[in-house]
């Protein structure tokens, strides 16, 4: 941290400020997190798929990334197969494909429908048919982002990923 200590003078104000440099902690649901919602929630049932902690919520992916040669829409089966290789996937949902999401109310359809950056990024779901496949990807996406490599340049994406719990929370 070569700007600890550092410091910093400002015209406004007498006194030289000192810079400390810490570690930001990144905003992502810990195993115990998606365990304690799930195991509090009185009328869920662990045992039942939707009701366990087995839905990642995925935001602002480069819809470019996802998208089949010639589309301009991310393709389900592609991220399918890219999230595929943690386990067996139950379902995906990516609500900028559902032609009758941005008819229904917001209060059902549960996602916004607009964004000044609609076309750049989206959001989706993806429900794991078990636990464990569900906990390889979350710790696996802990502290990462998405590198795409193509044709020799690399391009980083930081994605906002969450346990589905939120989401399920507020609906």
């Amino acid at each position: 941290m070569y700007l600890t200590g550092r410091k910093l003078k400002v015209t406004s104000i007498k006194e030289p400020l000192k810079i400390l440099v810490a570690e930001a902690k990144i905003p992502f649901p810990t195993k115990y997190d998606w365990d304690s919602f799930f195991r509090d929630a009185k009328q869920m049932n662990e045992m039942k798929s939707g009701e366990r902690p087995d839905t990642v919520h995925f935001q602002n992916l480069p819809t470019e990334w996802f998208c089949n040669k010639g589309s301009k829409v991310p393709s389900m089966s592609l991220f399918r197969r890219i999230w595929g290789i943690y386990g067996e996937i139950r379902c995906v949902d990516i609500p900028m494909l559902d032609p009758y999401r941005h008819k229904m109310k917001p209060s059902i359809a549960g996602v916004k429908t607009f964004t000044f950056n609609h076309d750049l990024v989206f959001e989706a779901y993806v429900q794991f048919k078990e636990y464990l496949s569900f906990v390889k990807l979350m710790d696996s996406l802990r502290k990462s982002f998405l590198l795409l490599k193509k044709d020799g340049k690399c391009w980083v994406a930081a994605i906002k990923v969450s346990s589905g719990s939120e989401f399920r929370h507020k609906v």
